[in-house]
């Protein structure tokens, strides 16, 4: 090894003892001590080699550590990578051009799939053929906002998933991280929550039940969709404000209604009401309301919640309750008052039986005194038509006694001409239009008189203004298909009785009721709904059909068929009391409760020959 010293150096002339050189030497003891000169030049050389050895050792060293450090933090990087690679929650896969180059468990646990599957497969094979377009579309654009599709496992099944991709460098190139969603379990829940919020509407719907929600600090009111359809309101548009729910009650539920939300929302009372209310198209109903607070957090209340319910078919029902309630008591009150009547009736013409005969016995014992006679011919008269009258009354009373029989029902027209005027006053007429053959039934005569006198009554209610009655009747024959399917009776002979009036007529929905008993287009209080149901009863005694035309505005016209009945009429009247009846001494045993009715009847027995006894 050789020692510099820099100290001692001298020219190469002092060296070589002449002048002739320029350069300086340097002396240098060598490893064994021997002194050496060599030239400073040379030296110089060397050590500027040294240098630079040493600083591109130096450098070549720093890039080494720089190189080693860059590459641990790569490693560091790409564990960090693949850490929250595989800690996703969905699935992630890097793909060039569909090529899956890396994936995450979350991929593998997704479709079924390892991971060595799936690296190097093409990945629009995770997707159905039918949803394909859709990614490659998506793929070509560089699409980076998320959007549904749906996804295809291993073992064939079909799901839903949300997508979400971004173009990143992967080792010196651009590719396509995608994130793939799961959302089964999504979708599930959604509906689930549709069908709750369906049947939560279906539900509201078939009670005609609706919630709502005011916010008190800017009264803002939400409604749910069956409150809009309660009230009317479109539900595409904002409920009313608070500001005008005024509107929506009567004035006296709304001063009831106003009052107890203001005290629900001091105290935290809840109320419960039942309101009339005015709906969007100015009709009226009733609705049961309830309403609580709404607090926030710190127990602070901000607002009301609750519900409402239609109850209009419920206080319907309840008010016609009420009404047949009203109309049974009515009805008993009538049939107290029937059998008043009845009573008196029966009484009264026990009386007229007296009067009758007496007068009869007058006319026939003064016939030579004709001012005696005619009176006395009036008071028969008159007595047959107060019996007439009774025996009305005792059909009223349901007492009298049904005897069918066959009557010619024009007759029975004729003798109720006069109750018909005193019936329908002077602003209505009535025109008869009878046939001029017999028209021949087999009836009570006491009922067709009260099913006349019932459908005159019903026809002079429906003008009350004034108009027209049409009473007619005819003989017709049923003898082809159109006129039974008309009528709807068998082929044969009948008898029609038309009642027609051009007052306010009866709608076709509810023509279909006229015939119940209690059903009743009049207002309230003015009839029992009992008279055309007891039409319908007489005519189904009898054998006949009924029908009915009307029109609102037009009138209403009841035709009646009654089967043609072949035997002669009975004869309804008596002029006079025969008195060819002679007995031969035979007893008879006379008992009633009206003595006067039993002393004549003795009395027409003993003048017949016969001897009789009385008992009370």
């Amino acid at each position: 090894m050789l020692l510099l010293d820099l100290d001692r150096f001298k020219t190469i002339n002092d060296i070589l003892g002449h002048e002739s050189g320029d350069g300086l030497l340097l002396q240098i003891t060598a490893y064994r001590g021997e002194i050496r000169w060599i030239p400073a030049i040379l030296m110089t050389s060397i050590l500027a080699l040294a240098l630079i050895l040493l600083w591109s050792f130096w450098q070549l060293r720093l890039q080494l550590k720089r190189r080693q450090a860059a590459e641990a933090a790569l490693r560091e990087s790409e564990e960090r990578f693949k850490a929250l690679h595989n800690a996703s929650f969905g699935g992630i896969a890097i793909h060039d051009h569909g090529v899956i180059l890396d994936c995450n468990q979350g991929l593998c646990d997704m479709m079924g799939y390892s991971r060595e599957e799936l690296i190097g497969m093409n990945g629009y094979l995770l997707i159905p053929p039918e949803y394909r377009q859709l990614i490659l579309d998506n793929v070509a654009a560089d699409y980076e906002e998320p959007y549904e599709a749906f996804g295809m496992r291993k073992n064939g099944e079909i799901f839903p998933m949300r997508l979400e991709a971004r173009v990143i460098p992967y080792k010196g190139r651009m590719i396509r991280s995608v994130e793939f969603r799961d959302l089964t379990q999504q979708k599930l829940a959604e509906k689930m929550l549709r069908e709750r919020d369906e049947d939560l509407r279906e539900a509201q719907r078939i009670a005609h039940l609706g919630s709502w929600r005011l916010d008190l600090a800017t009264n803002e009111v939400v409604w749910s969709e069956e409150l809009y359809k309660i009230y009317g309101f479109d539900p595409l548009q904002p409920p009313p404000p608070y500001t005008e729910h005024s509107k929506l009650f009567t004035p006296e539920s709304w001063e009831i209604l106003s009052t107890s939300l203001a005290n629900t929302a001091a105290t935290g009372v809840p109320y419960e009401l039942e309101l009339e209310t005015i709906l969007n198209d100015s009709s009226t109903g009733w609705m049961w309301v309830h309403g609580k607070v709404v607090r926030d957090e710190s127990g602070k209340i901000i607002g009301l919640r609750g519900a409402a319910q239609d109850i209009t078919e419920r206080k319907l029902a309840e008010q016609q309750k009420e009404r047949m309630q009203e109309q049974l008591n009515q009805t008993h009150k009538m049939e107290l008052l029937g059998q008043l009547a009845g009573g008196v009736a029966h009484d009264f013409n026990n009386l007229l039986t007296v009067i009758m005969g007496y007068s009869a016995e007058l006319c026939n014992s003064t016939a030579s005194d004709e001012q005696i006679s005619q009176d006395a011919e009036e008071i028969f008269k008159a007595s047959v038509r107060a019996k007439e009258l009774t025996q009305q009354l005792l059909t009223f009373s349901r007492k009298q006694v049904v005897q069918t029989q066959t009557l010619d029902l024009n007759e029975v027209i004729d003798r109720m001409k006069g109750v018909f005027n005193r019936l329908i006053g002077s602003h209505i007429e009535i025109k008869h239009k009878l046939a001029e053959e017999q028209v021949m039934i087999f009836a009570d005569q006491g009922q067709i008189e009260q099913l006349i006198l019932n459908l005159i009554v019903n026809s002079r209610d429906a003008m009350p203004a004034g108009g027209v009655i049409s009473v007619e009747t005819a003989v017709i024959s049923v003898n082809n298909q159109e006129l039974q399917d008309e009528y709807q009776v068998p082929v044969g002979k009948y008898v029609l009785l038309s009642v027609a009036d051009n007052g306010t007529g009866v709608p076709k929905t509810l023509q279909d009721k006229l015939f119940d008993p209690f059903f009743t287009t009049k207002s309230e209080g003015k009839g029992l709904g009992l008279g055309l149901s007891n039409v319908l009863s007489i005519v189904n005694a009898a054998g006949g059909k009924i029908s009915v035309e009307s029109n609102p505005g037009h009138g209403t016209c009841f035709r009646i068929l009654f089967p043609y009945s072949a035997l002669q009429p009975q004869s309804t009247t008596r002029d006079s009391i025969d008195a060819d009846l002679h007995g031969h001494g035979e007893s008879i045993l006379i008992v009633d409760d009206e003595e006067a009715l039993a002393d004549y009847i003795k009395k027409n027995g003993e003048q017949a020959g016969l001897s009789g006894d009385c008992g009370i």
